[in-house]
């Protein structure tokens, strides 16, 4: 539906930050809850505004003939209505309540029984026999939605007695009102017959507008809560399209830049001030932590500094449009992902160019592979939707990964981890492709494997979110830290 694809147009409009907090998965879920047929979404406010305007006419019809006869009646009916009214306003309170709740349940619950169907979690599963654990949970939050349901149930089967006690009271008051009226001689048999059937009407109608009207609230309400997820912050695209890049990137500058997550005390990156000039080879590496993937997220705009300012030729980075400033850079990054769409969609992202993307699974040594395959190109790389989709390795689409770096043909490329699922032969053979790839182009390397930094102008370390050193090769060897992780290493490389 269009409120489905605004939520997935939103996802990609939301800033970086916000989509990794529980609070973002959470709402996420209220505001497809909100539009689904589980709450009653768009199609249960027309429904039940069509009911709405039936019963005001029901209503309007038999008011006149009732209160032709007597005011009184009127009042005792809509006196018995009220306590229908405020019944049912609190059946419907206490389950937009109950909805609400198991919604972050319903959540952790599906990730739970979707670990038994992706492919790629179930070999720890059975290696490691996590299905124990994994049944504990599941078996926890299905018993957490049962108690919940337990509750919902009894409490409705109340309700609906109280209910029917109103709805009895409410036909015997008329049954034995208009019975004394023909007693008296007042009315007559089809007088009775009329009026009887006249007041049950109306007082149907009250408390068909009445629970029609709850349930277009109680809609609003999970409708609120996909207004809410569509207000969320978006985040900010930088200066107009018209502030157009330069045609040559002279230089990138950190200048005095921290910045901290969202959800953490501490900070990733601390006062950094780095200058990165054109066609430089740039290698940034550090312990696990030290805050070499948060500089390359700051670089590549998906979050925005906590302090200081990052410079591309001496102007903000938030001066120029985001789309086309996401157009200079390509990125290699170590958790890249591969989609359910054929090789050349994978690497192209759109209609590919069949020349550049064959130069791309050239240059990362696929072409062989590909040209393997039934359907060459245009194979699927899953099987998720297609049975003769091909499952490549590890190391096959961390190679994919790059080729896309390749077939994107930028003048800034970062490459994270790039070559972390690859055995040492094939990193060999991509690093000596790495040197053609980025001949006279800006590149950062973000590696724990120090190999890297043979490829490199200048070597930066990050220690606890800081620049510790930076230098050539050379250089950085008097630099403690760096000196233990080569001596360490170059055992490897001998």
């Amino acid at each position: 539906t269009k409120l489905e694809i605004g939520i997935a147009d939103k996802m990609t409009k939301l800033r970086f930050e916000t989509i990794e907090s529980e609070e973002y998965q959470n709402q996420l879920e209220k505001a497809k809850v909100g539009i689904s047929w589980y709450s009653g979404g768009i199609a249960g406010v027309s429904n039940n505004m069509s009911a709405f305007i039936s019963g005001l006419l029901t209503i309007c019809g038999t008011l006149t003939i009732i209160a032709q006869f007597s005011i009184w009646v009127v009042v005792m009916i809509l006196l018995i209505s009220i306590l229908n009214i405020l019944v049912t306003a609190l059946a419907q309170r206490r389950d937009v309540a109950f909805r609400k709740r198991l919604v972050t349940v319903n959540r952790k619950l599906g990730y739970f029984l979707n670990i038994f169907k992706k492919q790629s979690i179930s070999k720890e599963v059975r290696l490691y026999e996590a299905d124990d654990l994994i049944e504990t949970r599941v078996n926890h939050f299905l018993n957490t939605e049962w108690k919940e349901e337990r509750k919902r149930t009894k409490f409705g089967n109340k309700i609906r007695l109280w209910i029917d006690v109103i709805n009895y009271a409410d036909q015997t008051f008329l049954y034995l009102y208009f019975a004394w009226q023909m007693i008296q001689k007042t009315i007559d048999i089809s007088s009775f017959t009329l009026y009887l059937n006249t007041g049950i009407t109306f007082y149907n109608g009250i408390v068909s507008v009445t629970a029609h009207y709850i349930e277009i609230k109680k809609n609003a309400s999970f409708l609120k809560e996909y207004r809410i997820f569509m207000e969320l912050p978006e985040r900010s695209l930088g200066g107009a399209v018209s502030n157009l890049l330069p045609e040559k990137l002279d230089s990138i500058v950190f200048q005095n830049v921290s910045f901290r997550y969202s959800q953490s005390d501490k900070f990733a990156l601390q006062n950094v001030s780095v200058t990165i000039h054109r066609g430089e080879k740039i290698s940034l590496i550090g312990l696990n932590g030290a805050g070499k993937t948060t500089f390359a997220k700051l670089l590549c705009r998906l979050y925005e500094p906590t302090s200081g300012e990052i410079l591309l030729n001496g102007k903000p980075l938030s001066y120029y449009s985001e789309e086309e400033y996401l157009k200079t850079l390509s990125v290699v990054f170590q958790d890249f992902k591969s989609f359910a769409f054929s090789i050349s969609e994978n690497i192209a992202c759109r209609d590919p160019d069949r020349e550049r993307l064959y130069h791309a699974l050239e240059s990362v040594g696929l072409t062989a592979k590909v040209a393997s395959l039934p359907q060459k190109e245009n194979t699927s790389l899953t099987k998720e939707f297609d049975k003769t989709g091909v499952e490549f390795s590890g190391g096959e689409k961390q190679r994919m990964a790059i080729a896309r770096a390749f077939y994107k043909n930028t003048d800034l490329i970062i490459l994270d981890e790039p070559t972390a699922s690859l055995d040492p032969v094939a990193e060999y053979q991509i690093f000596k492709l790495f040197r053609r790839m980025i001949e006279n182009r800006t590149t950062i390397f973000i590696s724990h494997r120090l190999s890297s930094c043979l490829l490199c102008d200048r070597i930066i370390l990050f220690h606890n979110g800081k620049v510790k050193a930076s230098g050539s090769h050379n250089q950085m060897l008097q630099d403690d830290l760096y000196r233990e992780m080569w001596e360490a290493q170059s055992q490897y490389y001998v």
